[in-house]
């Protein structure tokens, strides 16, 4: 007949256990704190900034400037939201060149992403665009020195409301005199006494308290008297 014996059953020391469930706990509250950050990383909120509202001349730059500080689920991306359609360089970044605008016009553009706790903040900028003629000075001049008025100079018109300049840019190499400096097209003179180089400027400047200008330069050479 088989034996059986009881064998003593061994206790576990009380100082391994109270180890034990701490150890035990401070792994359960690591793993709290874990997917509690991973879940407030995932459904936070973000903010985006279009920028200033902006009116510009006809030959001025384009340029947005949007700024994104945060983190975002989806974009930022710019969209035209009013004015004849244009070409937006790279929608993706802050501070994309605008091309293909038309003087006269206001245009709207709209920034907007898309937050991890699914937000979608956007904001729209405006911006106008005020016409002004570009300046044409017309073709360079090359002479003799002349006094008799019979060198013309004729630069493109201004606009309604615009007005033109005509004036020297720099030094005045050549001893030119301007006749009528206010009209496109106007009489110059070239001194008998000088040789050299001077630069013309067409000026033309538009109208109200911030007026639009554009310029365009030619340069008159005088060859110089014997």
């Amino acid at each position: 007949m088989k034996q059986f014996y009881l064998t003593e059953k061994k206790k576990i020391p009380s100082r391994l256990l109270t180890r034990t469930n701490k150890l035990f706990l401070q792994f359960c509250v690591l793993i709290v704190v874990f997917f509690a950050g991973v879940t407030t990383v995932k459904s936070q909120s973000c903010t985006i900034n279009a920028g200033l509202n902006q009116t510009i001349c006809a030959n001025d730059v384009m340029q947005l400037q949007g700024n994104s500080p945060d983190t975002y689920a989806n974009g930022p991306t710019w969209t035209q939201t009013a004015g004849p359609a244009v070409i937006i360089s790279d929608p993706t970044i802050d501070d994309p060149i605008i091309t293909g605008f038309i003087a006269g016009n206001t245009y709207e553009f709209t920034y907007s992403a898309e937050c991890f706790n699914g937000d979608t903040p956007s904001q729209t900028v405006t911006i106008i665009v005020d016409p002004i003629t570009i300046a044409n000075a017309g073709s360079d001049v090359a002479s003799c020195p002349d006094s008799s008025g019979s060198i013309v100079i004729s630069g493109n018109s201004p606009g309604a409301g615009e007005t033109g300049q005509w004036s020297i840019a720099g030094g005045n190499g050549a001893g030119v005199n301007i006749s009528i400096p206010s009209s496109a097209s106007t009489p110059i003179t070239l001194s008998q006494t000088t040789a050299g180089t001077t630069t013309l400027r067409w000026t033309i400047t538009g109208s109200g308290a911030s007026p639009c200008s554009s310029f365009d330069d030619i340069t008159i050479t005088n060859y110089g008297g014997e």
